[in-house]
């Protein structure tokens, strides 16, 4: 008698307990990343073009409100990170921020979805298609990507299907993997510009690889 008395006096703070615990776990904050663009000196005076980032694609794998997550380089497991999401769709984030991007190294206006100015002004149109978009937690930020540029009512300028394959090298911890990875996007951008103005060098980042893997015209 005496042990079943004690047993349904713990009960009551085992509940509490447990209650406690499950209120630790229902109270730690989701984190929200973007992909900020980043902005070097902006290219000053009139637009003479438009760009239009017209269709981006991304590996199934990747396209997820959380944050996915590879242990290493060479490893075929991706998990998310539950605490860690996108503050958008990540195509919406890769979108928005090489549109900011472009605009801010080639002087253009970004007229995406601007039907009007399409019909009055040059404009570049680009295609990107990442087939890797990669987070190595603690070691690397990866991008694989095929771009497209076309031009429109441009004279004789011609278009160009590129690969590119960017590294950039990530600190410890997710803040440092996510600014890892805008860098990543940051390069693509400059390369991306230099294939239109002729003229837009990649800057020196830090830990950073580059490989360009094979460029045609048409």
């Amino acid at each position: 008698m005496m042990i079943r008395n004690l047993s349904a006096a713990l009960r009551p703070l085992a509940l509490v307990a447990v209650a406690a615990m499950l209120g630790a776990c229902a109270s730690a904050p989701t984190q929200y990343y973007t992909l900020a663009a980043s902005d070097p000196a902006g290219v000053q005076g009139t637009a003479r073009y438009g760009v239009n980032i017209h269709d981006v694609t991304i590996p199934d794998v990747v396209d997820k409100p959380q944050l996915m997550i590879r242990s290493s380089t060479d490893s075929s497991a991706v998990v998310p990170l539950n605490g860690s999401r996108w503050a958008g769709s990540l195509q919406d984030e890769i979108q928005k921020t090489l549109s900011a991007n472009l605009v801010s190294r080639l002087g253009a206006i970004n007229i995406q979805g601007i039907t009007g100015s399409e019909q009055k002004l040059p404009v570049w149109l680009i295609q990107t298609t990442f087939h890797r978009f990669d987070m190595i937690l603690n070691k690397a930020a990866v991008i694989d990507a095929t771009w497209r540029i076309s031009p429109v009512r441009m004279g004789v300028q011609s278009s160009r299907v590129c690969q590119t394959r960017i590294q950039v090298q990530a600190d410890s911890g997710v803040d440092a993997l996510v600014h890892s990875q805008s860098q990543a996007l940051a390069l693509l951008s400059d390369v991306i510009a230099g294939a239109i103005d002729g003229h837009t060098q990649v800057r020196t980042t830090d830990g950073a690889q580059i490989q360009s893997l094979g460029c045609h015209s048409g």
